[in-house]
């Protein structure tokens, strides 16, 4: 049996060469710091980038070179947010630090709606409700919901939370608005009745992104503290469940299915996730130890992008884990899963790998250590772009 020290060196040797066989395109790279992405809601390769200057970069991810789209100036300063309208892709929705909300039309690189002065903080969350509905958050904990055919918001709430709105979240019955608060709440608004149903507790840690799943009857946020805290839908006062294991905070999340969730944790990881039962099914990929900021799915949900704090994104074949079902009888192996990579198919390419696991698992109840697979994968290399 390999020793400790042998099984981490093996780990770092190989940790390269998994990293670049699950990406399904070239990273990008910005001179510029980024600070939102989104895929396009009917094209999988057209990624949407917005910037700390106020552009909007539109780019074909699935090619080499020449990926830059269109490049349009938007807002005077930073855009934190995009959002599309969920009945027109050629349209889309911008927050910004000056406080307004935008829409563009990006085919025809031309302004159709501005809300200036929006909210009296700089704006960080905006997410689109339905056909005419969005909602935006600010700094200081202000959520409003607007008709954007009017241009006075329908919903406002300036007083409910005393910290800043980290993220938003919408059922998929249009009805509740989530939003997760940094002072450690969850606070639950009910779109057609205009009002704060519910909020939650305080929490241990900040609550920093949610995420809907399990048809809309399980709610889960990543806190600060490394926990995915989950909630009952309908019962917001308090969790319903902890899973506990992640290194350090979780900055940001996305649901690939109604099982799993893709987590970006402060130490450069992205892991999936399995929910209830809570079970680490490995790593996805990595920023080599840069905190994950964004992270971002294709309509088709076959491809993950990254966004990290070096101004990199990358991106991840996530398709093999969007039918991954674990058994709740089935033994836990998040010790040794939480930091283990994944290859293209979601798990080791030793054909015997079930078997190894099982065997270490044993070793483990009887010698109190555990060796890990190391993975042999071809390398390519990534190419830059402004």
């Amino acid at each position: 049996m390999n020793s400790k020290s042998e099984k981490i060196s093996t780990e770092e040797d190989n940790s390269e060469n998994l990293e670049e066989k699950v990406q399904v395109y070239n990273e990008l790279k910005s001179k510029i710091e980024i600070l939102d992405i989104l895929f396009h809601p009917s094209e999988n390769n057209v990624l949407n980038v917005a910037l700390i200057n106020g552009k909007l970069k539109i780019y074909d991810v699935s090619k080499a070179k020449k990926r830059l789209v269109s490049a349009q100036k938007i807002h005077k300063k930073s855009i934190r947010k995009i959002s599309f309208p969920a009945n027109n892709s050629n349209i889309v929705f911008t927050a910004s630090k000056d406080k307004s909300i935008k829409l563009t039309d990006i085919k025809q690189e031309s302004n159709i709606l501005t809300l200036e002065d929006a909210h009296e903080s700089p704006i960080n969350c905006l997410v689109t409700i339905d056909n005419w509905l969005i909602a935006s958050a600010d700094d200081d904990g202000g959520v409003k919901i607007w008709d954007y055919r009017k241009k006075n918001a329908c919903m406002e709430s300036k007083s409910d939370c005393s910290d800043y709105i980290s993220d938003l979240a919408v059922s998929n019955d249009k009805k509740i608005l989530l939003a997760t608060c940094g002072e450690g709440t969850l606070n639950a608004f009910h779109i057609r009745k205009k009002k704060l149903e519910l909020q939650s507790e305080l929490m241990d840690s900040e609550l920093l992104c949610v995420g809907i799943m399990k048809g809309d009857r399980k709610v889960v946020c990543g806190t600060g503290e490394g926990v995915i805290d989950i909630f009952n839908y309908g019962e917001w006062g308090n969790i319903s469940d902890r899973f506990p294991g992640h290194p350090s905070s979780i900055d940001c999340m996305a649901t690939l299915s109604d099982n799993i969730v893709l987590t970006g944790c402060f130490d450069g990881n992205i892991r999936a996730c399995h929910i209830l039962p809570n079970r680490f099914v490995g790593v996805v990929g990595n920023h080599d130890g840069f905190p994950i900021h964004k992270l971002n799915l294709s309509s088709d949900k076959n491809v993950c992008a990254s966004l990290c704090h070096d101004h990199k994104i990358k991106f991840w074949n996530v398709e093999s884990l969007k039918n991954k079902n674990i058994d709740a009888q089935s033994k836990s192996k998040n010790k040794s899963l939480k930091n283990k990579k994944l290859t293209a198919k979601g798990k080791s390419e030793n054909f015997f790998s079930d078997l190894v696991e099982d065997n270490e698992e044993d070793e483990d109840e009887i010698n109190n250590s555990s060796d890990d697979e190391s993975d042999d994968s071809e390398y390519s290399s990534s190419d830059e772009s402004d």
